[in-house]
């Protein structure tokens, strides 16, 4: 979040106990306020929190608002603090974090919510009425517990934890998704709270054609007038007298597809449209063309003329050059011309933008009902492990030394530390030596590798996670899964789950997107880079699955 010069902050810091075995927890922390904050004194206007992760140490520190800073309105608000470690449980809680030095998690004391009772179930954001999301477990030794807040609406979300004594519970803050009552991918349950009495029911939100979560994003820019727009006949982004650019932003993935609404008051005689811009905020996609090429006068709605009934609705497509890298996209209005315009954007007459992302466009409503990763633990998988009835089986003559790749999609920005394994049988008299797993990119260059898991695939047939010796941070794309094997056993003895499908895994694909190939032969590491282009199916023509893999 940003601050205007003079505002007073907090720092809030905190750092996770660790896992079991001593390794610290990953994930994040979330920070939302319980409200739309205004700073009437400096024209400002704070639209949330967000998402704080943790460094390798479990540690996190970030700059806020304390909730008795002077001159935000409303009064009364609070910080919903949710904690989302990766492997850990979830919980959250609201917090009245106040002074001007620094303030440690663990010094916390859970507050009651703005107006009500400290339910636990973690908020989602409201959207059109829909069906009703799960009412909340009944708490241990008193009355009923607050319900989870319901997310978007479609398919039954878990139900929400039971909440914290005190009176009825307020809804939680808006946030990007609701975990609890979540439409498409199910939201993680919340932490159980204390014995209380009942709390509110959270609003219905809306579901998207593909089965996922509808989520929004809102701009309300009233820091100045746009008065005289600069002569340009080149398209340029909009921004007020303030210097501030007229967009919003929304996170989303390859695919998404991101609609627009816009409210707004202008005259003069400038042609506008609005854009969606490259991750380095270039203007990239016209919504009037839906093309790089804006059309000679801009958006039709948006004419400059009054003598027309206008209505300003545009929908757009987000590609992967889109995305930056906090894995959101930007819409912003831009306009060409080189007489006089005005744009309005200060208290009066503020200029609004509200964006919708309904997800994939090639999603389908039935997915929502199927398994999910994150129910098992899981960021993504290679397919449902249950389909993984095949196991992989050749002799060392056929694999030792060559590299396998299976390809996996990432349709949003993660944190991969670990690469799962599905181990189905072991072979007592092997000798196994220099087998590795890694990572490469779209591009064929190697960003992560594991240590020797020689060890590891001599003893328990079982589901593995074997742990990447640096964890990275994975953009949306392609990746290739790559397992390199070295040593000697025996046929059907060192068996891998695996996939059934034999070379129709390939199906309409050709050397360089493979979804499951084999590279190179004599290797004893995963080199820096693989040519893709070199994909074969050997090891495929003979029998070899293709091996399940999961992400974590």
């Amino acid at each position: 979040m940003a601050f205007p010069a003079g505002t007073p902050v907090v720092t809030f810091t905190g750092t996770l106990p660790s896992a079991v075995a001593g390794t610290p927890f990953k994930g994040k922390v979330v920070l939302t306020p319980s409200a739309r904050l205004v700073d009437s004194g400096r024209n400002a206007v704070y639209t949330g929190g967000g998402g704080v992760p943790l460094d390798d140490a479990a540690h996190f520190s970030v700059q806020i608002l304390p909730c008795d800073a002077a001159g935000i309105e409303p009064a009364g608000w609070r910080w919903w603090v949710d904690v989302q470690p990766s492997r850990g449980q979830r919980y959250g809680f609201w917090a009245n974090i106040t002074g001007a030095s620094t303030v440690d998690l663990a010094a916390l004391t859970p507050v009651p919510a703005p107006g009500g009772g400290t339910g636990s179930g973690t908020a989602g954001p409201q959207g059109p009425a829909g069906p009703q999301g799960a009412t909340g477990a009944t708490g241990a030794t008193g009355s009923q517990g607050a319900t989870g807040p319901a997310g978007a609406t479609g398919t039954q979300g878990p139900a929400g934890a039971t909440g914290a004594t005190g009176p009825a519970g307020a809804t939680g803050p808006q946030g990007d998704a609701g975990p609890t009552g979540a439409t498409g991918s199910q939201g993680p349950q919340g932490t159980a709270g204390a014995t209380g009495t009942a709390g509110a029911t959270g609003a219905q939100g809306a579901m998207g054609a593909s089965g996922t979560v509808v989520t929004a994003a809102q701009a309300n820019i009233t820091d100045g007038s746009v008065t005289d727009l600069p002569s340009s006949t080149p398209w340029i982004i909009v921004q007020t007298s303030a210097g501030t650019p007229l967009q919003c932003s929304i996170p989303a993935a390859v695919g998404d597809r991101i609609d627009v609404d816009l409210a707004m008051m202008y005259n003069g005689g400038h042609y506008l449209d609005v854009a969606l811009l490259t991750s380095a905020g270039a203007i990239s996609v016209y919504g009037s063309s839906n093309t790089s090429s804006p059309l000679t006068e801009g958006a039709p709605w948006l004419y400059p003329s009054v003598s027309f009934s206008k209505v300003a609705s545009e929908m757009f497509t987000v590609q992967a050059g889109h995305i930056d890298g906090s894995g959101n996209i930007t819409i912003a209005l831009v306009h060409s011309g080189t007489s006089t315009g005005r744009v309005y954007a200060n208290t009066q007459y503020p200029w609004c933008m509200r964006l919708w992302n309904f997800g994939s466009v090639n999603g389908s409503a039935a997915g929502s009902w199927l398994p999910r990763p994150s129910e098992q633990g899981l960021i993504t998988w290679t397919g449902d492990p249950n389909d993984a009835g095949h196991v992989t089986a050749q002799s060392n003559a056929g694999v030792a030394g060559r590299i396998t790749l299976v390809k996996i999609p990432i349709r949003e920005q993660i944190t991969w530390s670990n690469i799962w394994i599905g181990l189905s049988g072991i072979d007592a008299g092997a000798t196994l030596v220099n087998c590795y797993l890694g990572v490469y990119d779209a591009a064929g260059t190697r960003v992560a590798v594991t240590a020797d898991i020689s060890a590891s695939l001599m003893t328990g047939a079982t589901p593995k996670a074997l742990p990447l010796a640096t964890p990275f941070v994975a953009a949306p794309g392609f990746y290739y899964i790559a397992m390199l094997l070295n040593g000697t056993w025996t046929t059907n003895s060192l068996t891998f789950k695996g996939t059934g499908a034999g070379i129709s895994v390939n199906a309409g694909l050709s050397a360089g997107a493979l979804r499951y190939s084999n590279m190179l032969s004599a290797q004893t590491s995963l080199p820096s880079s693989l040519t893709l282009s070199g994909q074969l199916t050997t090891i495929i023509n003979t029998g070899w699955g293709s091996q399940w893999y999961g992400v974590s």
